[in-house]
C-alpha cells in the first residue's frame, strides 16, 4: 500500500505535489484526489471519478486531459478527442527548459484514449530524468497542458 505521504510514489511528498499543480485536492484535506478515501468526492465535484472524464469525447469544442504518476513508476496519461479526424502530438518539457521530447505522434478519432507512459520519448532509449515536466497535448490547433514529476 503507497505511503499517504507519497501516495502516487514519485519520491515528491503529496503537499509538494499538491503545491505545484501535479495532483489535485478539490476538498482541501491535504489528501491528493487520487488516493483519498473520502467516496463523497466525486458527487460534490464531479471531477476525475471514475469513468466521468470520457464524456468529453462527445463535447466538439474541448478535450480532457490529465496525466497523474502511479506507484509503480509509470506515468497514467488520459485524454480525449473531439468528434472528428484529428492530428495528436504530445510532448514532454522539464521545467526550466525549452526542449521539447516527444511522446505521441499520431492522428485519432473522436473518443476517450488511456495510456500507461514508461517516461520515454518516441526516440528515447532511456526514461527521462527526473525533474517537474510540463506534458503538452495538441488536439489539432488547440493545446493542454498537465504537470507531473518524480525524483
Amino acid at each position: 500500500m503507497p505511503n499517504i505521504t507519497d501516495c502516487n510514489g514519485n519520491a515528491i511528498s503529496d503537499s509538494t505535489d499538491i503545491a505545484e499543480e501535479m495532483e489535485d485536492d478539490f476538498n482541501h484535506n491535504g489528501i491528493a484526489d487520487d488516493c483519498d478515501p473520502d467516496t463523497n468526492l466525486c458527487v460534490r465535484h464531479g471531477g476525475n471519478c471514475l469513468d466521468q472524464w470520457r464524456a468529453y469525447a462527445s463535447r466538439p469544442d474541448t478535450s480532457y486531459f490529465v496525466a497523474r504518476h502511479k506507484w509503480n513508476g509509470t506515468v497514467l496519461i488520459r485524454y480525449t478527442v473531439p468528434p472528428g479526424t484529428h492530428a495528436i502530438r504530445l510532448e514532454a518539457v522539464q521545467s526550466g527548459s525549452e526542449d521539447s521530447v516527444l511522446i505521441l505522434s499520431s492522428v485519432a478519432t473522436g473518443g476517450s484514449y488511456t495510456f500507461s507512459w514508461d517516461k520515454r520519448g518516441i526516440a528515447e532509449a532511456s526514461p527521462l530524468p527526473p525533474g517537474r515536466y510540463s506534458l503538452r497535448l495538441t488536439i489539432g490547433t488547440k493545446e493542454y497542458s498537465s504537470k507531473v514529476g518524480w525524483r
